[in-house]
């Protein structure tokens, strides 16, 4: 066992983003800070407010302050106004599907922010950042549920829409498992519908659609959701996939835990389904940045592994960990996403480690972009250099 040890420290503005959206107090009344409190790049907490979603949480907690610049604070108001606007409008179209797909017996589940935003956050509610809605729909009930969809405004811009065949495809299981969801847009240009007919690749599938469906509730709010459970594991493996590089997956995660009834049993269903690492990685990257007390005093190594992932990202990337990339700046994205997939995939008995292992490797066409002839120097080049990064940056931390 290896005791996680959190050698960064955070900004004065990330500090200070980070209570807003745990503390919700109003700026003039936020004494967390002391004196630092007047001396904040305000234009560096805007910035890290825009890219980590937390915009929203701030401009409500500017409100009224004699602190903030005027420019900033002007900024602030057009995103609380356009913010509001917004999700009072994926509001209404989410109702508007929920009545749609109930009423011809679709079996479906809201997923993400549009299914805990109201939940969690109460009046808070439209802090929650987002631009799409995330939707889990039965294989079975997938071509019904598109044709009501489009209906409703949605329309199949993708250059391979699915048809028939398709969606026989993915009822019987044949179609290509790396195929996991399909976009839907709406007709306003306001929203993205994500629908998905599996959670992730290689987790929570040894439930299947029966008893996954079956342990659907519908909350207050008429939002038919997945039990607590499993939305929190789910809410946890969403946000390592995305290498938690935005803060605001990490306050879902961090008011749900506040929430949870029943710990005992989402830590014997997250063993069960092999990401009980993805679970407490999830909640010391939480006590990182909230000052928190909520994942085992002592991880694993391979939850040390991605939590001193995230912690290294954040020294080497100014609180913005996704402005470097570890090969070059076009394969940011990808290499983050194929690390966390891979740890993700480890426990995974259906794939080989070897064949994970060599995944996240080999170069792949986002390395070579430009490149009109790629050379076997070039490329054994780029191999060792993933390797030799990988080996450095994650298996010989302390």
């Amino acid at each position: 066992m290896m005791e996680k040890v959190a050698r960064y420290q955070s900004s004065p503005e990330l500090t200070f983003l980070l209570n807003t959206t745990t503390l919700c107090l109003p700026i003039n009344n936020h004494c967390l800070l002391g004196d630092q409190l007047h001396h904040l790049d305000w234009k560096k907490v805007l910035k890290l407010a825009n890219f980590h979603g937390l915009n929203c949480w701030l401009a409500e907690c500017a409100k009224g302050s004699d602190i903030i610049p005027v420019e900033i604070e002007k900024d602030l108001n057009v995103i609380r106004q356009k913010q509001l606007l917004l999700m009072t409008f994926i509001e209404q179209q989410k109702v508007l599907l929920i009545e749609a797909l109930q009423n011809a017996g679709v079996r479906f589940s809201i997923l993400k922010g549009a299914a805990i935003a109201r939940s969690l956050y109460q009046e808070r509610w439209y802090y929650r950042k987002m631009v799409d809605m995330d939707i889990l729909i039965d294989p079975e009930h997938l071509e019904l549920a598109f044709m009501l969809l489009k209906k409703l405004g949605f329309s199949d811009k993708s250059s391979h829409p699915l048809g028939h065949k398709e969606f026989e495809n993915i009822s019987t299981g044949h179609h290509r498992s790396t195929v996991i969801e399909h976009t839907l847009f709406h007709q306003s240009g306001l929203l993205t519908l994500d629908i998905h007919w599996k959670l992730r690749r290689n987790h929570l599938l040894p439930i299947t659609y029966n008893e996954l469906f079956n342990s659907f509730s519908t909350d207050s709010f008429g939002t038919p959701r997945l039990n607590e459970h499993i939305e929190f594991i789910y809410l946890c493996v969403n946000g390592m996939n995305d290498g938690w590089r935005k803060l605001k997956s990490l306050v879902d995660i961090l008011h749900y835990a506040k929430n949870l009834n029943d710990w005992n049993r989402m830590h014997e269903t997250a063993k069960q389904l092999g990401v009980l690492h993805v679970v407490n990685a999830s909640l010391a990257v939480c006590d990182l940045f909230f000052k928190t007390d909520l994942a085992p005093e002592r991880l694993n190594k391979k939850e040390q592994i991605l939590y001193c992932f995230v912690v290294q990202s954040y020294e080497k990337h100014n609180e913005v960990p996704v402005v470097s990339a570890y090969l070059n700046n076009q394969s940011t994205i990808t290499f983050v996403r194929t690390i966390v997939s891979w740890w993700m995939s480890l426990s995974s008995e259906s794939i080989s480690p070897l064949v994970i292992i060599k995944g996240l490797l080999m170069p792949n066409e986002d390395d070579f972009k430009g490149e009109v002839v790629v050379t076997n120097r070039r490329f054994y080049r780029y191999f060792f250099r993933r390797a030799g990064r990988l080996i450095k940056s994650y298996y010989l931390t302390k």
